[in-house]
């Protein structure tokens, strides 16, 4: 995910979370198909995140593969880690995985967030109701 669509996805989800008194009902009743909306985006980018983890784990075990056993040099456990984090290809799939672990992270809060603004908006429509009820 880039830099321009991760903005797009917070702007969005600011538009998503707002709640205010003219739009209460309407949102009450909105908040399951926006939980769902932003389940599906989180699924979508989880599984970007654990394919990038794999991909991670897979160049990690073939440049650990090439320094310990193809290498001329006999490297120790240290020498093989400090190798393999100044690798190019490790350090652009490292990164990729980062932003993405970020952007998942955000998305779980988002759906946190959603989760309890429908607790928060049936808590707002009930005082509605009890102030009706009392004439306040």
């Amino acid at each position: 995910m880039t830099q321009e669509e991760f903005a797009q996805l917070q702007k969005k989800a600011e538009e998503d979370l707002v709640c205010d008194k003219v739009v209460v009902q309407d949102k009450c009743r909105d908040v399951p198909s926006i939980y769902q909306r932003w389940l599906n985006v989180f699924n979508k980018e989880s599984r970007i995140y654990a394919d990038l983890v794999r991909r991670q784990k897979a160049l990690y075990g073939a440049l650990y593969k090439e320094l310990r056993f193809k290498s001329n040099y006999a490297w120790t456990e240290e020498g093989i880690k400090s190798q393999i984090a100044t690798d190019a290809k490790w350090l652009e799939l490292a990164i990729e995985v980062d932003r993405q672990k970020h952007v998942v992270d955000y998305l779980q809060a988002t759906l946190d967030n959603i989760n309890r603004l429908g607790f928060s908006i049936k808590s707002y429509i009930d005082l509605l109701k009890y102030q009706g009820g009392l004439g306040l």
